[in-house]
């Protein structure tokens, strides 16, 4: 609906959806309704490509060429974690983080100092249904689901979109290059490294 209409239902927590008799789900309250710019939703759909294939220099590109969002150090790895924080429903270190605790944000180091206005409702679904898939036991990823859609637009739009086994073969590629990295715990591997142990122990050693 988002990516291929251009406007959405922007409050889906748990009291606004309800399962008919008949299995269908029906969806409550539209008065929160968003319409997103056209420029947002190609927008949007470039990144949830670069999300899918994995291509963190991509993912961070798009955030630097099209987002309002703005760090201190726009590095590749800080502006492709808070990507997926964002606009994914996996669990990932960040996500789990309260960017908005002033004490213990990860952030302290590297502020957010612009956020995106235009993302907002975008990354409150998300949020939401990220919290609803937790307490229901339930892992799957928003920016996976969106794929077909995104290719479909970007198509649409005149846009040259990567084949689905270029975009496979370079998650391939970042998965393993970043778990050698984890494992030997430099790099960006370190970095995360690091993020997972501060997620873990929920702030900074006191």
């Amino acid at each position: 609906m988002l990516l291929r209409h251009g406007h959405y239902h922007s409050d889906p927590h748990p009291g606004n959806f309800m399962l008919a008799k008949d299995g269908r789900l029906a969806i409550l309250d539209w008065g929160q309704t968003q319409v997103a710019p056209e420029s947002y939703r190609m927008h949007l759909c470039r990144l949830v490509l670069a999300m899918v294939a994995e291509d963190y220099s991509q993912v961070a590109q798009e955030v630097r060429l099209h987002s309002q969002v703005q760090l201190e150090r726009p590095t590749t790895e800080a502006l492709a974690a808070l990507c997926y924080a964002y606009f994914d429903t996996r669990p990932t270190p960040l996500a789990e983080v309260n960017m908005m605790d002033l004490n213990n944000s990860p952030f302290l180091q590297n502020r957010i100092t612009q956020n995106t206005q235009e993302g907002f409702f975008t990354i409150r679904s998300v949020f939401l249904l990220r919290g609803m898939m937790a307490t229901c036991g339930v892992s799957s990823s928003m920016v996976v689901a969106w794929e077909e859609d995104a290719r479909v637009v970007l198509k649409e739009a005149g846009f040259v979109v990567p084949s689905v086994m270029a975009s496979r073969s370079r998650r391939m590629l970042s998965r393993a290059w970043l778990s050698v990295q984890k494992t030997l715990n430099v790099g960006v591997g370190a970095r995360i490294n690091t993020l997972e142990a501060f997620t873990a122990k929920g702030g900074p050693d006191k």
